[in-house]
């Protein structure tokens, strides 16, 4: 079972999460909700504001569409 595997965590590279940003606007293109600039990058209330509207009773849904199949997911571009 993966969820039992043990770890050593490694030490970040960076020390701000947008260091490694290269301005592709691929994280703009995929957001559905408009929240990421490449002026402003993130709107943090807009993008809250979109993941709440996801939500339902009973699918404590989230969105994240920014963060996948873009340059910097898993590697400095």
């Amino acid at each position: 079972m993966i969820l039992d595997w043990e770890m050593e965590p490694t030490q970040a590279d960076y020390r701000d999460p947008y260091e490694n940003c290269i301005h592709c606007g691929a994280c703009v293109n995929r957001c559905p909700a408009g929240a990421i600039s490449l002026k402003n990058l993130r709107n943090l209330k807009e993008c809250s504001a979109y993941a709440a509207s996801l939500r339902t009773e009973n699918d404590p849904a989230y969105c994240g569409k920014c963060l996948v199949g873009i340059p910097c997911e898993s590697v400095k571009p």
